[in-house]
């Protein structure tokens, strides 16, 4: 209970002194395994903290915080297929977690494969249809692929339930790249009429003047 009490407040040097001394009495405590492996990896010892990661996934199964650590290790220690494959197999098991879908929709982004980042993205959205800022985050990855037409359905969905400003501009900067210049402008005017940055308004004023 110390350990946990100065993990959760930031004190890792004195939570990874409470687990290691937890373990050394009871070393098949899986709760003291699960939180050591934490701490080291938020400490940066990555490769110290990789087995013990790895053993109590392969134990516990379902947790989900600690798969996300456990490829965020990986990734740290240049493992990048391995963690992956992690999220990967995350993503399938645990679909209602959406980092796992994310994140390797990323990697896969970085790696050139468009056509599989596209695919994580498509069962992202279809497991959380009613969540407007995962849509949007796919959308964001979307445009990274240059796959215009579906990151401008997504943002049309999330403008009609919800206009705002971050919405528009990413919908008329999307529009833009589809040659749809009149659809373009009319976001871009229904966006000078919000509560906006100067400088995004700036930047809305000089996109109309283009067009």
């Amino acid at each position: 209970k110390t350990g946990i009490f100065y993990f959760h407040r930031g004190l890792m040097s004195e939570a990874e002194r409470e687990f290691r001394l937890c373990l050394s009495g009871f070393p098949n405590n899986a709760s003291a395994r699960k939180f050591l492996g934490m701490v080291l990896a938020k400490q940066g010892k990555n490769r110290e903290a990789l087995p013990i990661l790895r053993s109590v996934v392969n134990k516990t199964k379902d947790d989900i915080e600690l798969r996300l650590v456990l490829a965020q290790t990986l990734l740290n220690l240049g493992k990048k297929d391995k963690a992956l494959s992690v999220l990967l197999d995350s993503g399938e098991k645990y679909p209602e977690e959406p980092n796992f879908a994310i994140n390797a929709a990323i990697l896969l982004i970085k790696r050139g494969d468009s056509k599989k980042a596209a695919a994580c993205l498509k069962k992202l959205v279809a497991h959380h249809p009613d969540n407007l800022g995962l849509k949007r985050r796919a959308a964001e990855l979307y445009c990274r692929i240059r796959d215009w037409h579906a990151a401008r359905s997504l943002l049309l969905e999330e403008i009609e339930k919800e206009p705002n400003p971050q919405a528009l501009r990413l919908l008329s900067q999307v529009c833009l790249n589809m040659g749809r210049k009149k659809e373009a402008r009319r976001y871009l005017k229904k966006l000078s009429t919000m509560n906006i940055p100067d400088q995004v308004r700036q930047w809305v004023e000089s996109r109309l003047k283009e067009l």
